[in-house]
Parts: C-alpha cells; structure tokens; sequence
C-alpha cells in the first residue's frame, strides 16, 4: 500500500471513531454557547461542504479519465492483435524489418495503456477514499452546528457584535453593488456612443451611395445629347 493511501485510509479510521463519539465531546468550547461560537462552527460546516463538493467533481473527472483509460486498452489491445497475426501470417518464417518496428511499437504501446489503466484505477480509490472523509467531515460539522445551534443562549454584547458584524457586511456588499452598477453604466454608455458611430458611418454611407446615384445620373443626361449627336445618320 502506498504512502499516500495509507494516509488517507488512516484519516478515514481516525474520522469514522469521530462519528461514532458524542458530539459534546468533540467540541472544545462548553455551552451555553455565544453566536461567535456557532459562527465559527458554521463556517467550519460550510468549508467542509466546499471540500465535499470538491472531492465529488474530483471523482466524476478521475472516472472519465478511467473510462478513456479502459477503451485505449481495448484499442491498443486490438491494434496489436492485429499486427500480431500479420507477422505469424509471414510464411518465410522472417517478416520485413517495418512489420517487427509496427509489432513492436503495438506491443509496447499496449503495455503503456495497461499500465495507465492501473494507474486510473488507484486514482479512484484515492478519490473514493477523499470523497468518503470530505462526507464524514461535513457530516460531522453538520452535527456539531445542529448541537450548538439548540444550546445557543447570546447575550447582549454578543448579540451587538453579531449585529455589528452583519450591519459591516451589508454595508460592504452596498459598495460591491455600486460598483457594479458603475460598471454597468460605464458599458452601456461605450454601447450607446458604439451604436452612433455606428449610425453616423450607416448615415454617411447612405449619403455615399445617394451622391454616386446622383452622379450617374447626371452623366447619363450629359452623355444622352452626345449620343444622340453621334447616332445621327451622315
């Protein structure tokens, strides 16, 4: 067993026993407990949520990879099935110099594809394994969150640092939307004065074309007398 897999076998053991525990033992702090308190744990759940979330997309990407892994073992395999039985088809008993380099290169390129696909497949378990205890983890913040959440008791000063830091927020997230509303003018504003030029090119492009008509116009006029002049019987 590799390194790494043994690492991740014993957190995985470590994280089990933890769910197995009462959750009054796991948490350090000792209730009644404050909103500072559950804010710490929630973010704690909430990381944890990321880490699984994460794990998860991990394990539909290495599952692909081992997907693509097991059909180039079957492509490789039949590519070298079939250089195979065209150098046993040789009957003078010594195929051409290209046919041993092409059964060669069938040959090891199989091995490689084999030897990726057993790669693959310890990738998934690593991956299952992660997936596992980023499941445990979440299961267990989730617990710690519900325990704390029915023995909260804030009290004043708690309750204004809570308010305070939730007023902070609100106010940083009115400045994160001016900004964007300023954003958004300064584009829509580029787009109108875009679409005048725009207009002006259009309008003087028109006037372009109205100007050429005239002209072939008037040449025409000018040119009918001449024509007429010329055509005229001698």
């Amino acid at each position: 067993m590799s390194e790494r897999r043994a690492s991740l076998k014993k957190e995985e053991e470590s994280l089990d026993k933890s769910l197995e525990a009462r959750r009054e033992d796991l948490i350090t702090e000792q209730p009644p407990y404050s909103l500072s308190v559950y804010d710490k744990y929630f973010n704690r759940l909430t990381e944890a949520s990321h880490q699984e979330e994460t794990a998860d997309n991990i394990m539909q990407f290495i599952k692909k990879a081992l997907d693509d892994a097991n059909t180039e073992v079957d492509r490789s395999g039949k590519e070298l099935r079939s250089v195979r039985e065209k150098v046993e088809s040789v009957k003078n008993g010594q195929p051409d110099p290209q046919l041993t380099w092409n059964f060669e290169h069938a040959r090891l390129k199989e091995e490689a594809a084999r030897a990726n696909l057993q790669l693959r497949k310890l990738s998934q378990e690593n991956a299952l394994t992660e997936l596992r205890i980023s499941q445990s983890r979440t299961k267990i913040a989730q617990s710690h969150v519900e325990w704390i959440r029915s023995r909260l008791e804030p009290d004043q000063e708690d309750l204004n640092k809570h308010l305070k830091s939730v007023e902070d927020r609100r106010k940083e997230v009115q400045k994160r939307i001016a900004v964007l509303m300023k954003d958004q003018e300064g584009v829509e504003n580029r787009w109108l004065e875009a679409r005048k030029e725009v207009e002006k090119v259009r309008q003087a492009d028109d006037r372009t074309k109205t100007e050429a008509a005239a002209h072939l116009v008037a040449r025409e006029a000018c040119g009918r007398p001449i024509r007429k002049f010329l055509s005229r019987p001698k």
